[in-house]
């Protein structure tokens, strides 16, 4: 596996790999993942899980350091020599040197990507070519399709622990509103923001959290929102809530999974696609419009028995979306099924 990110780093594809990396380890696979040294306190080599990780380091300076990870990797590559197949997740561009080296070497992508809008003509000429020099993709959303027109091999939106959420269920005993994700204006954090402000004015009793951190932290800590910064473990939070304003796929599913009505917001067209181009778009809030989703608030704290039907909706899809599943596509991706 090869990954810009890895545990203890916090982030919706460093779980994703290690989860998948976990639950096909119990299966027999055995795994290196290489991945950048983003702290100096780290070990440059280290097993978690029986999952060996090789990391390195990354000169900032983005020409410098692309440079710098092409000739680690060609001085290192053994371990790539030594595998039997290589699985990138979005960093391909890591690997290009290694691809006409070892040109027999079975090599696979997932396309995370949650790209800035506008989008560059470079990502989509980065992926395309990605998509053409691997066996096959997993893209993480169906958008993707549509704007880097790539051609999915497997489409998914990632997976639950359902033993984290089997005591949480749906309650308006106290409304609590949890924001979990990056606090960035791309993600709809100053919708969440004002639509807040919006049910203070019209003396709604909500008390608001933010599970993330980001540019715009002090923006909502100065609006009375606790921020709570990144967390490895999201899930206490979204249990002891009401409601869950949702920023990426994994904090969505973690939602539903605890039987939490989820809220959404979209700041750009591509942001939009990445959440109605979804099998789960009709069991969430999606708006741009803060009045509109503070109505919405209001209307299913009166409602509960609206809100209900969703979330029980959302929650009988979710509990098959599992790591497990999850690492069933890897080895059908992989020809090992």
């Amino acid at each position: 596996m090869i990954t810009k990110y890895f545990f203890p780093h916090v982030g919706g594809v460093e779980r994703h790999v290690q989860m998948v990396c976990d639950e096909l380890s119990r299966r027999g696979i055995k795994f290196t993942v290489l991945t950048e040294k983003f702290s100096k306190d780290l070990k440059s080599i280290d097993i978690q899980d029986k999952v060996k990780v090789v990391r390195f380091n990354y000169p900032p300076v983005k020409f410098v350091g692309i440079i710098y990870i092409w000739l680690w990797l060609i001085k290192n590559s053994y371990l790539i020599k030594e595998t039997d197949l290589v699985h990138i997740h979005d960093v391909f561009i890591w690997y290009l040197p290694l691809r006409f080296l070892f040109p027999r070497k079975p090599v696979y992508i997932t396309f995370h990507g949650y790209p800035s809008f506008p989008l560059s003509r470079k990502a989509v000429f980065y992926q395309r070519i990605a998509e053409r020099l691997t066996k096959g993709n997993i893209c993480v959303g169906d958008f993707i399709g549509k704007w880097f027109g790539t051609t999915p091999t497997i489409v998914t939106y990632g997976g639950i622990d359902i033993r984290k959420s089997l005591d949480s269920k749906f309650t308006l005993n106290s409304s609590k509103i949890a924001f979990v994700g990056r606090l960035s204006k791309q993600v709809g954090t100053l919708v969440f923001k004002r639509m807040v402000d919006i049910l203070k004015e019209r003396k709604i009793s909500l008390e608001a959290v933010a599970v993330g951190d980001g540019d715009l932290r002090n923006e909502l800590t100065n609006d009375g929102i606790k921020c709570r910064g990144f967390v490895s473990d999201p899930y206490p939070f979204i249990r002891r809530s009401t409601f869950v304003f949702a920023t990426g796929y994994l904090s969505i599913l973690e939602a539903f999974s605890c039987r939490k009505l989820v809220f959404v917001a979209f700041e750009d067209p591509l942001r939009e696609d990445y959440l109605k181009m979804t099998p789960f778009s009709k069991w969430m809030v999606i708006s741009n419009d803060p009045e509109e989703l503070a109505d919405k608030v209001e209307y299913y704290i009166k409602n509960p028995k609206k809100a209900q039907k969703k979330i029980d909706a959302a929650y009988r899809w979710v509990k098959k979306q599992t790591w497990s599943k999850m690492a069933d596509n890897y080895e059908k991706l992989w020809g090992l099924r």
